[in-house]
């Protein structure tokens, strides 16, 4: 029996993003949609990108009720791959009626895990969301957003430098 080649060294394991607890669970026996999931993370991270600082990136995946919107968006925040790519991650769900406050502190909360001062203005508000981001990579998935007005608050969060 030839000798066998040493096994290689582990490579060392890159820092993953934490799962907030508002992401769902996959569904028991949820198959992987690779195509689906692959064309989003080409979109998040283009293959054609030479740099390693890349501007922010907003993708937005719309269909049907019940079409798997929301389990996409999961299977993409379990992704080792796309966690290892961020810092942080920020998972809000919105739903028809969202009550933006609210929204804002859980976003403040899972960003740096601390409780948004409640006294805050809108634009105080505004402000204390991009100090949480400054400087760090944020994967920020707004689930089941309905309108363009609910969707206004939170885009003007994240800027080129996030």
């Amino acid at each position: 029996m030839p000798p066998r080649a040493p096994c290689p060294a582990p490579a060392p394991k890159a820092t993953l993003a934490i799962i907030p607890p508002e992401v769902p669970e996959l569904p028991r026996g949820y198959l992987v949609r690779e195509t689906i999931l692959s064309g989003i993370k080409e979109l998040l991270f283009p293959s054609s990108s030479t740099s390693e600082q890349q501007p922010a990136t907003v993708v937005a995946v719309q269909g049907m009720g019940g079409s798997g919107k929301t389990v996409t968006a999961a299977a993409l925040v379990f992704d080792k791959s796309v966690r290892a790519r961020f810092d942080v991650i920020a998972f809000l769900p919105f739903g028809q009626a969202p009550v933006l406050r609210d929204l804002q502190k859980t976003m403040h909360f899972q960003l740096v895990n601390k409780t948004l001062d409640g006294s805050l203005n809108g634009d105080e508000v505004l402000i204390a969301l991009r100090m949480a981001c400054k400087d760090r990579k944020v994967l920020c998935v707004l689930d089941d957003v309905w309108t363009k007005e609910a969707y206004q608050p939170f885009a003007r969060v994240l800027d080129e430098a996030t």
